[in-house]
This record gives structure tokens, sequence and C-alpha cells, in this order.
């Protein structure tokens, strides 16, 4: 099981990605972003990938995918990342530690996916000590211009309070993140 208190005392690990409800070309109002579900894959040991099964309901969705990885090797990168046996987007959010701890976190998304009960598979490079990756669904999201804003920030170990800045673009943003 993936030690949450050691990932974030010894390298917290924030990545922030923005979703909006107010689409730039998009000029009518739009309801407001509803979350829908979530699904964890449960720890996985000495493994290349996962796959679970996650339900999504509603209009206009969006689909977070985040994992967490400890490995002691490099072998802690996402490669893909699909619904439903489609590909969703990597939006270069990554983050990992400095230290020898070997932590990671990657967020995935897509937008406008299908509903209904559906596989989530995440694959990694190779082989990964222990990995723990969550789906999410959102309805109401901009299904066009889904990203406001990222940002990442690797944690010290000394810090006492992790923290990231993002600044957004668009009014009523929401916040998704991995630690």
């Amino acid at each position: 099981m993936i030690n949450h208190s050691k990932i974030f005392i010894s390298s917290v690990l924030i990545i922030v990605m923005l979703f909006t409800i107010w689409g730039f070309n998009v000029p009518e109002a739009r309801a407001a972003i509803a979350f829908d579900a979530a699904t964890s894959s449960g720890t996985q040991t000495v493994a290349s990938s996962v796959s679970f099964s996650h339900t999504a309901t509603g209009l206009e969705v969006a689909l977070v995918v985040g994992c967490a990885m400890d490995d002691t090797g490099a072998d802690g990168d996402i490669t893909n990342v699909t619904w439903d046996g489609n590909a969703i987007t990597n939006p270069s959010l990554r983050a990992g530690d400095t230290t020898d701890e070997n932590l990671s976190t990657e967020i995935w998304y897509g937008t406008n996916i299908t509903t209904g009960t559906k596989t989530v598979a995440v694959t990694m490079v190779g082989t990964v000590t222990e990995f723990q990756c969550y789906a999410a669904t959102f309805s109401g999201v901009d299904t066009t211009d889904a990203k406001d804003a990222q940002n990442s920030a690797i944690g010290n170990p000394s810090a006492a309070d992790p923290s990231v800045t993002v600044t957004t673009v668009a009014a009523n943003a929401m916040i998704i993140d991995t630690m």
C-alpha cells in the first residue's frame, strides 16, 4: 500500500489542473461543473499496468485520471491511459521528486467521454514498485476548451506546508490535483 504520509512528508508532489465552465468560444452560460463519481484502482505492486471499471454519467463529461507512483527504478512514467479503449490526453502534468524516494504523480484527462460503465486502463514504461490510480468524472465541463491553466510543484521534506500557485483565466474554474 502506498504510504501517503510518506509521500506527503518525503516529497509532496502537487499537480494542478483546472477545468473551466466558461468556454472562450461559447457565449451562452453553462451549467456549473458537478462532481459525478470517483474510483480507485487499489494499490498495485510490482506491476506495469492496471485496468479498473468506472461509471460516468451526465452531460458534457470530463474524465480525470491521477496516478501516484513509488518506484526504485526509472519506470515510473505512464505511457498510455485509455477510457473504453480510447486514448485520453496527457497534458504533460507530471511531477517527480528529487530525493531518493523516487515518487512521482501524473494527471491525464479526457473530455466529452462516453458515459456508462467503462474500463480505465493505465500502462507504465516498465514495472513499477508500487502505484495507485484514481478516476474521477465531472459533468458540465466545457468539452471544447476544458483546461484553463496548469502548474506543478515538487515538495520538500523540510517544508511544513506544500503549495503551488496557479493563475486561472476563466471564472468558475475547478482545481484538480494529485498528491
